[in-house]
């Protein structure tokens, strides 16, 4: 298995009973260990972080009241790591990672 370093962004999108939401963040980094063929890639840990104050919601008024609530000062990153993971194949459409993570 291979370290490599990961720069990047993220973007989530979610359904509540009124509206979508959408948040992305640009300052995501972390590690993946693994190993990669031309046809399948096989994860065996990865760690990701995540600044909280990066996340912006597409609503500004959304942006400002669940930075608030998520309260970056005391909460500064997010951070989430593989738990298990497996080989898979590279999916036809968009990109969807297979496996368990654990957030804190």
């Amino acid at each position: 298995m291979t370290r490599y370093s990961l720069t990047g962004s993220l973007v989530v999108t979610a359904r509540s009973t009124l509206h979508d939401v959408r948040a992305s963040a640009t300052a995501l980094t972390g590690w993946p260990d693994a190993a990669a063929t031309a046809d399948e890639v096989d994860v065996s840990a990865a760690h990701l972080n995540l600044p909280v104050a990066a996340l912006t919601w597409a609503n500004p008024l959304l942006t400002r009241e669940i930075g608030r609530r998520l309260d970056a000062r005391r909460h500064p990153w997010a951070d989430a790591e593989v738990v298990t993971a497996g080989s898979t194949a590279p999916p036809a459409r968009s990109p969807r990672p297979r496996g368990c993570w654990r957030s804190t």
